[in-house]
């Protein structure tokens, strides 16, 4: 699905970087149209989990960006999706996400 646009898929060490605003709360529109159009076809996914400097607990503590402007983790929690994944998965269930979720892009 890496070639339908807006679609990325993060590999360890690679980059983010786009312009995104770091200010920016909450999560995108796509990401909660991938997530209600999974929940629809009764396809279990979720937010990516809520960032330790953005919980009650941790609220006091020291964050770093990834530069004065770009802020990694704030955008991989406003865009991700965690998806339906282990090694459990059928070929068929694999197939069934990657056709609801490109149904959305294309």
């Amino acid at each position: 699905m890496g070639y339908l646009e807006g679609i990325i898929f993060l590999r360890a060490g690679q980059p983010l970087v786009d312009g995104h605003d770091p200010g920016s709360a909450g999560l995108s529109s796509s990401t909660m149209d991938i997530i209600q159009a999974l929940e629809a076809e009764n396809i279990e996914s979720r937010p990516v989990w809520k960032l330790m400097h953005l919980q009650p607990l941790f609220a006091g503590c020291r964050y770093f960006t990834h530069g004065e402007e770009e802020s990694v983790s704030g955008r991989l929690f406003q865009q991700g999706v965690c998806l339906p994944s282990g090694t459990s998965l059928t070929e068929e269930e694999q197939e069934r996400v990657i056709r609801c979720v490109r149904g959305l892009f294309l």
